[in-house]
This record gives C-alpha cells, structure tokens and sequence, in this order.
C-alpha cells in the first residue's frame, strides 16, 4: 500500500476500566485523529487504563505525543495508564524518544 496508511483505534470498557486499542500506522494525518480520539476516552470514569499497542506497527512522533498527553491527564486524576502488549518497534521508539516512562508495564 504505496502512499496509504491505515490506523484503527478502539476502546473497551468494563466496569471501570477502559482499554485503548491502537492497531496499524499512525503517522501525521492519523495522529490528529487519534488525539481527538484520545480525548473522548478522557470522558471515561475509569480507575484502571490499558494500552494495547501489540498490532500497531508505526506510530509518528506526534502520535506518541498524544498518548503521552494521555497518560498525563490520566496521571493527574491519580491513576497510571498500563501497556499490556507493545510491537516490538514501537517499543523502541517509545524508548529512543524516552516517552516510555509516561507509562507503567504489565507483566503479561
């Protein structure tokens, strides 16, 4: 796919978790969308916040941004948002960036 990216964002909530699923490429165009994705996920009364980043293969410096963005407002009601599966690329852009400490792991 020359010249196209595909990116899917979802959100799975069960009683006060929500868990953010990212999947594809997030590059410029995609990174917008998923601010404002992100911040409609903010309206959640979630006590327990989850990424799930084992199927999204490339995500833009700005993109990282957005979820460092909210995992700071996240952090600011005093909760942590978890990755509990991360591509290994994008792992190491999280940590190349050192943006990977905006997050807590999980061990699963």
């Amino acid at each position: 796919m020359v010249g196209k990216t595909s990116a899917k964002f979802d959100v799975a909530t069960q009683d006060k978790t929500a868990t953010v699923i990212l999947e594809g490429i997030i590059l410029l165009d995609q990174a917008k969308a998923l601010r404002t994705f992100l911040d409609g996920v903010l309206t959640f009364p979630g006590n327990r916040w989850i990424l799930r980043l084992e199927n999204l293969k490339l995500i833009s410096h700005r993109g990282m941004q957005a979820l460092c963005d909210f995992a700071r407002e996240i952090r600011k009601r005093g909760y942590e948002v978890e990755i509990a599966g991360i591509d290994p690329v994008v792992l190491e852009a999280l940590k190349a960036s050192r943006l990977l400490g905006y997050f807590s792991r999980s061990a699963s």
